[in-house]
């Protein structure tokens, strides 16, 4: 599972995509939180005090898609937010995921999913899956290249597996929803290239 690290201070369907698309042509920064949604059970969701954008430059579905979602079961099972079985056990964030390796040369830029004070930075890990260099070369680093942001009012993003060298923003800037922080990459505790990305609300 993927640890928080401490870093250094200083409708997937075509219609919604190519909608997604054209709003982001036309200097709009689509929202995914900020409507009241139902699971198959018909429990409804409340609207996310902390709207959040696609944190990946894609469209969702078409050159993207959710990998794992956050692990919901407290026990040493795992569930995602509707039962089913897209998580791990104690995973703590959303894995969006591209294609395949080869698109680690496009710099997919990665997105500031709301505005927010950068409180770290990492970056200088080399893209390379766990399977080639195994656990302990990332131990305390599994996260990998990253960025942390303070949204305020208790509110924190991560953004884990960012691209060698792609880390476009320092501790202490100031993000708009949207802003590019980094590319797609392959650094971390990490099988394929995506990104990570954890929500948390006063440390949990």
């Amino acid at each position: 599972a993927i640890r928080q690290i401490t870093l250094k201070q200083q409708e997937t369907a075509p219609r919604k995509a190519q909608a997604a698309a054209q709003s982001q042509a036309e200097g709009q920064v689509p929202q995914f939180s900020a409507f009241l949604a139902h699971d198959i059970t018909g429990r409804s969701f409340q609207i996310s005090p902390l709207p959040l954008s696609l944190p990946l430059d894609c469209q969702p579905g078409i050159d993207c898609w959710v990998f794992n979602f956050v692990d919901a079961d407290p026990g040493k099972g795992h569930a995602d937010f509707a039962c089913g079985r897209m998580s791990y056990d104690n995973h703590k964030g959303t894995d969006i995921a591209v294609s395949d390796t080869g698109r680690l040369f496009e710099m997919i830029p990665i997105r500031a999913a709301a505005a927010g004070t950068v409180l770290g930075v990492r970056d200088g890990m080399e893209d390379i899956s766990i399977q080639r260099i195994g656990r302990a070369a990332v131990k305390g680093k599994e996260c990998g290249n990253g960025v942390r942001i303070d949204h305020g009012g208790g509110w924190h993003t991560q953004y884990c597996h960012m691209k060698r060298g792609s880390v476009s923003v320092k501790s202490g800037d100031l993000v708009r929803s949207g802003d590019q922080i980094g590319a797609v990459g392959l650094s971390g505790f990490t099988e394929f290239p995506h990104v990570h990305m954890t929500v948390e609300k006063s440390g949990k």
